[in-house]
């Protein structure tokens, strides 16, 4: 441990320790989860709901008329096919509750803070501003007012997308000394932002030096374009390539969002390790910087107004799902008055 109370990065074993029923019991009870989430209530809609399967099954196989043999395979075979249900979703619920209670450990051995879950909204990022009641999972940050050389941050999973099967995707926001303009740096790797419905007009994009310009696409505000090439140096390009080379940056409302294609998996001790690899290698290097920037353009510690927001557009399924509804209305309006 350092002397500010957080460790630095390093593999640990305390996510890997066996879970039993208590140490879950403690979760629940420090993070006060609500009684529909507890496992035990989870556990036994399952057994009554298996158990009202079963019933109506028993119920149901005299009525269809079948033979005492043929009867007894069915009921035999349905008997092996609910166990082995059953065993599955015990499996599954005990899976995610033990991933919590190891996340918690990590999080508790290295002076971290864990959530298991959080207001979407309430973190900084144009793929987290989401409409409706959006939750990130599995939040681990800094302590209130502990802050070392990984400075003040917060790393969460979250969905990426829409529809019946969003993916997910993972992110961690570091705060900066100074506010800077919103600044994006796209990854052809990852497409997060994309994926999340975030399209910027074209015309703000700024070319890198050398070959960072492959992987990377840099947006910037129109007239910004010395002070991102300012933050965004080749040394901080090399760190990116080295720690984050499928990472998409964000700049804006003074914190580094960094966004990961896929979930962080942080029950386990080396994914947490790597994360918390990332925040001591970027972050210092971001607010190194960041550290004396200033827009010339306004007061000092102010961001201009254009610089404060890339411009955005409209995603094709945005515009689909605002444009099929009026459609279905226009057609059915002619429809009733069509002869």
């Amino acid at each position: 441990m350092t002397g500010s109370g957080v460790s630095r990065p390093g593999a640990t074993d305390a996510g890997d320790s066996t879970v039993r029923l208590r140490d879950v019991a403690r979760l629940d009870r420090e993070h006060g989860t609500p009684l529909g989430q507890r496992w035990w209530v989870t556990s036994v809609v399952v057994v009554v709901y298996i158990a009202t399967m079963v019933a109506v099954i028993v119920l149901l196989i005299p009525v269809a008329g079948l033979d005492d043999e043929v009867e007894r395979r069915v009921f035999g075979g349905f008997s092996v096919v609910t166990a082995a249900y059953t065993g599955l979703l015990a499996w599954l619920i005990w899976r995610n509750v033990a991933r919590r209670v190891r996340i918690d450990r990590l999080a508790v051995t290295n002076g971290l803070v864990y959530s298991p879950r959080e207001p979407l909204g309430g973190f900084a990022g144009t793929a987290t501003d989401r409409p409706g009641n959006q939750m990130a999972t599995d939040v681990v940050s800094s302590p209130s007012g502990v802050v070392d050389e990984g400075g003040d941050f917060t790393a969460a999973t979250f969905r990426r997308g829409s529809g019946l099967h969003p993916r997910r995707a993972a992110f961690v926001q570091m705060r900066l000394d100074r506010a800077t303009p919103h600044i994006v740096l796209l990854n052809r790797r990852s497409r997060v932002l994309g994926a999340s419905g975030s399209r910027f007009v074209s015309g703000q994009r700024l070319r890198l030096e050398g070959d960072f310009d492959r992987t990377f696409t840099l947006l910037c505000p129109a007239g910004y374009e010395r002070d991102a090439l300012y933050i965004f140096t080749p040394d901080v390009m090399a760190v990116m390539l080295d720690v984050a080379p499928d990472c998409e940056i964000e700049l804006v409302d003074g914190w580094l969002v960094a966004y990961v294609g896929r979930p962080w998996r942080l029950w386990r001790s080396r994914d947490f390790a790597a994360m918390l690899s990332l925040v001591h290698a970027l972050g210092p290097k971001a607010r190194s910087q960041t550290r004396r920037y200033r827009d010339d353009r306004a007061p000092i510690g102010i961001i201009g107004g254009v610089g404060r927001r890339l411009r955005m557009r409209p995603s094709a399924g945005a515009l689909i799902s605002l444009v099929a509804p009026v459609a279905l209305g226009v057609v059915g309006v002619v429809s009733l008055f069509s002869p």
